[in-house]
């Protein structure tokens, strides 16, 4: 069951495929993911500040919209190549590695 499970998963995440670091789309990506962040910063402090019935429900959505762009930061995260000793590595394995031991 679990080595079915896991070749599933390995199947699918071949079919992703492995971010250059220095791509326009990394940068555009790591724009997006800081001000998601900075949006979500201010609009949580708001909230813990003058309670969540200041805001409204409409609110809710950015928080939830924050937390899904942050989630899907960690699997973009794992399928973006790294420098090593000025050599770009794009080995899946090496990646998830790096990932966890940061």
């Amino acid at each position: 069951m679990v080595s079915t499970c896991y070749q599933l998963f390995s199947k699918m995440l071949r079919k992703i495929p492995i971010i250059n670091p220095s791509s326009n789309l990394k940068y555009t990506w790591d724009l997006v993911i800081s001000l998601s962040l900075l949006v979500g910063f201010i609009l949580l402090s708001a909230m813990i500040s003058f309670g969540p019935e200041e805001f409204g429900t409409g609110n809710d959505f950015i928080v939830q919209l924050v937390l899904i762009v942050c989630a899907a930061d960690i699997l973009v995260t794992c399928n973006t190549g790294f420098y090593k000793r000025g050599i770009i590595c794009n080995n899946r394995g090496s990646i998830w590695r790096k990932y966890n031991n940061e």
